[in-house]
């Protein structure tokens, strides 16, 4: 006579747990595959977070009005941290004020506490005042020599409007807002009905030793370099040029053993500002002296498209793809993006033996 016996059971709740892991572990693999997963790297303002502001408002909705009033503050606090490091830099410069009466002015920004809640309620026409003064322009013109965010001169443009009480940051004047990224932040969007995943980490050097974290399983980099700083040195150090950096960083990364078959795509930004230096007379030979070229924009572009190809090895297994792009501008990032997106399906099905 046979018999047969149940599982005691806390092996049959054993069962169940496996069989639930397995099934979430299939799932998990299936979007996994799905996702296409790419890293922003770069020397500190390169335009890294501007790109993934960009595909937020392009892919993923934008910024709605209960978020963009919350930058508010950080935009108008932005504007006396800015205003501050120009009258420094009309003091180290030894540049003059036109109106004396700005001198006085700008000192008194000195001792405004770095809270807009509580600045005096003719800052920020002090501070339209002053923006009008051709000693201050002058300072602004000599701004690769000290450390100015690139928006600055966009918020005191439309000083007055920050100032108004019921200021709401636009979608534009959240783009242009610079605040630096610290750690890793992760950013989700479709696109073409295929999901994406941004990790965006600081440039900063104090930042990079958290990159090695986001190393692992990305289809991709996305590699941003601010070509108009070929004339300015790190924020973090005043020894080493921007340019120079990046290119030096580009190398570091292109080589990187944990990186040896993730292929980059290079977004040579700012091409705006760099025009704009070009146009004012600032030479790219005077800092790299192997620049043959002269004022024109496209003989610039020529170089700096050469000097990151030069850096890049031929490798079998990584490609490198070069783009020149003005991340404040929507348009343009679209159209860039949608431009690369086949390619980088195409290193996505790579990754899984899809093709």
């Amino acid at each position: 006579m046979g018999c047969s016996q149940s599982s005691p059971p806390e092996v049959q709740a054993a069962k169940v747990t496996n069989e639930k892991i397995n099934k979430d572990l299939k799932s998990f693999k299936k979007e996994f595959e799905q996702e296409i997963r790419l890293l922003l790297l770069g020397a500190g303002e390169s335009g890294k977070s501007t790109i993934v502001k960009q595909m937020r408002i392009i892919y993923a909705g934008g910024f709605d009005e209960s978020e963009r009033r919350q930058l508010a503050k950080p935009i108008k606090e932005g504007v006396l941290v800015c205003i501050r490091v120009l009258g420094e830099a009309m003091a180290d410069l030894g540049i003059q004020y036109e109106k004396p009466s700005n001198a006085e002015l700008m000192a008194s920004f000195q001792n405004i506490p770095l809270n807009c809640d509580s600045f005096p309620p003719d800052f920020y026409e002090h501070v339209a005042e002053v923006w009008g003064d051709a000693g201050v322009r002058k300072a602004v013109a000599r701004s690769n020599e000290f450390q100015l965010n690139d928006s600055a001169t966009y918020f005191f443009e439309q000083v007055r409007v920050v100032g108004s009480p019921d200021y709401v940051p636009t979608e534009h004047d959240v783009l242009r807002l610079r605040v630096q990224t610290t750690g890793i932040v992760e950013t989700k969007f479709v696109a073409n009905d295929v999901q994406f995943h941004l990790f965006d980490v600081g440039g900063q050097r104090s930042e990079r030793r958290k990159w090695i974290q986001c190393f692992g399983d990305v289809t991709g980099i996305l590699f941003l370099v601010s070509s108009s700083a070929f004339d300015q040195v790190l924020a973090e150090d005043f020894q080493q040029n921007r340019l120079q950096e990046a290119l030096e960083l580009f190398a570091s990364i292109w080589k990187n053993r944990w990186l040896e078959s993730v292929s980059v795509i290079i977004f040579l930004n700012k091409v705006d500002l760099l025009e704009q230096k070009l146009r004012a007379g600032h030479k790219i030979a005077d800092y790299f002296p192997q620049y043959a070229g002269g004022q024109d924009l496209e003989d610039a572009k020529d170089f700096l498209l050469k000097s990151f190809v030069d850096v890049a090895e031929e490798m079998e297994q990584k490609q490198m793809y070069v783009h020149f792009t003005v991340a404040t501008d929507t348009e343009n990032v679209l159209k860039v993006f949608m431009s690369v997106q086949d390619v980088i399906r195409q290193w996505h099905l790579r990754e899984f033996k899809l093709v």
